[in-house]
């Protein structure tokens, strides 16, 4: 049994692009899961969802870590809070990513509770104390002008 952190975002945003830019700024490429969001009112049926896995599994995640002295050699939270403040900048069609850690998970994650919060208002604490089973929707302003 282990924690999964499982990612979705916009299918016409998971591009080659995007996995690279990722990969650089994390240390991992995004790999797609079979695994399922089942959040309708949040994560689109054709989202993608993905791991950003370093190891064989997302214990050492600072995504819902908690207290506690994480891992080095991982991303931290202040990593992924800047990752997703410079997604909109990187990637076209996108207005929301979601995020979940869930222990042991089916084919399908069905978060128990669900917090919208607005990239800019999003920091490292918010990251680092997400509740397990709660999905996390991070959501960009709508940019026009590409």
């Amino acid at each position: 049994m282990c924690s999964t952190v499982l990612w979705a975002i916009n299918h016409a945003a998971y591009t080659p692009g995007f996995r690279e830019w990722t990969g650089e700024r994390l240390g991992v490429e995004p790999q797609a899961s079979a695994l399922r969001i089942d959040a309708p009112e949040l994560v689109n049926k054709t989202a993608v969802a993905f791991t950003l896995t370093l190891n064989m599994c997302d214990c050492d995640s600072a995504v819902g870590y908690g207290e506690g002295k994480l891992r080095s050699g991982v991303p931290g939270p202040e990593d992924y809070a800047a990752w997703l403040k410079e997604l909109p900048g990187r990637t076209r069609f996108t207005s929301r990513v979601c995020v979940v850690r869930t222990w042991n998970p089916g084919e399908t994650v069905r978060p128990r509770n669900a917090q919208r919060i607005v990239v800019s208002e999003l920091d490292a604490a918010g990251i680092l104390m997400l509740p397990e089973e709660t999905l996390l929707a991070v959501e960009f302003p709508v940019t026009t002008g590409w």
